[in-house]
């Protein structure tokens, strides 16, 4: 049972949506304006949970819409986008596999 599950396992892998996963989340990993982005996103949220901590209402606004800017910024680059849809991809194959191999 574990060589096929082992063989199941390199076929999933050799799907062509499972290769530009890959593809596409390694091209992530290595995008400097993606990482840069995620690291200003995550100050913004820190300093707005710190606008909150010190009852600083207004900060915490100004912080929240700055966060809300730079998330759509994130979400609508083209990278991300096709992130997103072969994430989307892959997880109904294994759905459909799981459903399978469940019956």
């Amino acid at each position: 049972m574990i060589n096929t599950a082992k063989e199941l396992n390199k076929a999933l892998k050799e799907l062509p949506e499972a290769k530009e996963y890959f593809k596409v989340k390694e091209a992530l990993l290595k995008d400097e304006y993606i990482i840069s982005l995620l690291e200003v996103i995550k100050q913004t949220q820190n300093e707005a949970k710190a606008c909150l901590t010190n009852n600083d209402i207004e900060g915490y606004k100004i912080k929240n819409n700055t966060l809300n800017v730079l998330k759509e910024e994130f979400i609508n680059l083209p990278l991300i986008s096709n992130y997103i849809a072969i994430k989307d991809d892959i997880y109904q194959i294994l759905e459909q596999t799981v459903n399978i191999l469940s019956e």
